[in-house]
């Protein structure tokens, strides 16, 4: 081997070895050497297989090394050994060669990412207790502003429930979206704390003037909670802005058309209705879950997303889905 090379190679902090066709150690660099504790000479010329370190090995190494060598494709995996005090995480590349004489071998990169990997579980476990605290400090919201409004107590749980429903169905396995859009649901009416309670509570329809003050509810609650970073990959606070827009262009604040308004929005916007006809109010007694449905499926395709409307209306006609009941 090039002695330039060579010597580069030994600076390296990684640990690498060269193998041959037949699996045997061809070359070490100092690290590896060093991390082995013993004379790179009595290792050269060994079986790869019985010169490699406790927790190096996988259980089918030589095939996976033979794999390596037929297919001439570079592969890595990720192993985790234990230590004394701690658990160390390597990253290990294999790049197959073949040199002048035409003979095959095995470049082996053993790189510590130890650092990198202690540092993530770090974080991940930080952003576990921040949500934690976020799903609280929700909590607590949705319930201070419930006490203002015994009519429509429970609302936003139930809506919550649907939405997180919807959302599974239509992607099962982005956890984090159904989270973002579950927490969206539990607070998309938190601007109505700034509508007087009388109005909220009143038993006969309501005026023009006093419904114009209630749509405010919108941009407000988006006003409210638009300095959280809530740490999901959509915007909770858009949603909350748009859970009354429609397809059509009728809806508000924004009218606001088809692809325009977002999907958190849509998905919203069809179980804020849904659940709005199922429960009573304080100007109406509940219409009931079959009207409901029958609503949102004639205006699918023109107010309400078809693919929601669907998967909702699946949901509660095949039994996958019913309300739970929050104390008013």
């Amino acid at each position: 081997m090039n002695i330039e090379i060579v010597q580069i190679l030994n600076t390296l902090p990684d640990f690498i070895r060269i193998i041959d066709g037949s699996l045997r150690i061809v070359w070490i660099n100092a690290k590896y050497e060093e991390f082995l504790a013993k004379d790179r000479n009595d290792i050269i010329g060994k079986n790869s297989l019985d010169v490699i370190a406790t927790g190096f090995k996988c259980p089918d190494e030589e095939v996976f090394l033979r794999k390596v060598l037929e297919e001439k494709q570079v592969e890595s995996r990720d192993i985790s050994v234990k230590g004394k005090d701690t658990t160390h995480y390597y990253q290990i590349l294999y790049t197959p060669y073949t040199d002048k004489s035409g003979e095959a071998g095995i470049v082996e990169h053993f790189r510590n990412i130890s650092e990198l990997i202690h540092t993530r579980i770090a974080l991940e476990e930080q952003l576990l207790k921040s949500r934690g605290v976020l799903g609280k400090t929700v909590n607590s919201l949705v319930r201070a502003f419930e006490t203002r409004d015994p009519y429509t107590a429970g609302h936003q749980q139930r809506v919550s429930q649907l939405c997180r429903q919807i959302a599974q169905t239509m992607r099962p396995q982005d956890r984090k979206w159904i989270e973002g859009l579950r927490v969206a649901a539990q607070l998309h009416d938190i601007g109505k704390i700034c509508v007087p309670a009388e109005i909220l509570a009143n038993p006969r329809k309501l005026k023009n003037e006093e419904f114009e003050l209630i749509k405010m509810h919108a941009e407000t609650g988006y006003t409210i909670l638009k300095d959280i970073d809530f740490h999901f990959d959509f915007s909770v606070e858009g949603a909350i802005l748009q859970h009354h827009e429609r397809l059509d262009g009728m809806g508000y604040p924004g009218g606001l058309s088809g692809e325009s308004v977002m999907l958190e929005a849509r998905i919203l916007a069809v179980a804020d209705v849904v659940e709005a006809m199922a429960y009573h109010r304080p100007y109406r007694a509940a219409i009931g879950i079959e009207a409901a449905l029958d609503e949102i499926r004639s205006c699918a395709g023109v107010k309400y997303d078809r693919d929601v409307v669907d998967i909702c209306c699946s949901l509660f006609l095949n039994n996958k889905f019913q309300f739970n009941h929050f104390k008013s």
